[in-house]
């Protein structure tokens, strides 16, 4: 059998509709949750979100994270000043797996430390996004953790 440019042409287009084929499926089976569901409402709200960090910047008193490796809890101390209480959310987000991601509310009147059990939790880097009021004012803060 003689080798002819029809046949090039064939072997040619085979090979490259397969090698779409294959990339097709690769990118199928890419995992894309790195990107949050709400990314649009959340871009929206970006200006709040910048002020409260501003907010949060202008404490002189920050909040402070540890991680207590005997009861395997990480402590929130929060800044104490009488008749303000803080109340919020606590997002504990892992970039890697979406699925992992825990939203806690909390409300404190006069205690200004709040645990946060690990159990549960797959050792690694956490970001760990607070967003609260304390008394009339609104805060954000996001702080990497390392739960061992």
């Amino acid at each position: 059998m003689k080798f002819n440019w029809g046949t090039g042409i064939a072997i040619f287009l085979i090979l490259f509709i397969g090698a779409l084929i294959w990339v097709l499926y690769q990118s199928r089976q890419v995992d894309n949750s790195l990107v949050s569901d709400t990314y649009y409402q959340e871009d929206l709200m970006y200006q709040k979100k910048y002020e409260k960090l501003e907010n949060y910047a202008k404490l002189t008193e920050k909040v402070n994270i540890q991680f207590t490796a005997g009861d395997k809890n990480i402590l929130i101390k929060f800044p104490v000043e009488e008749g303000r209480k803080h109340s919020g959310t606590i997002t504990l987000y892992r970039a890697n797996k979406i699925s992992e991601d825990k939203m806690i509310p909390f409300s404190l009147l006069q205690d200004s430390i709040f645990s946060i059990p690990v159990e549960g939790l797959d050792s690694g880097k956490w970001s760990l996004k607070m967003d609260w009021k304390w008394g009339e004012t609104s805060l954000f803060s996001e702080q990497l953790i390392v739960i061992p």
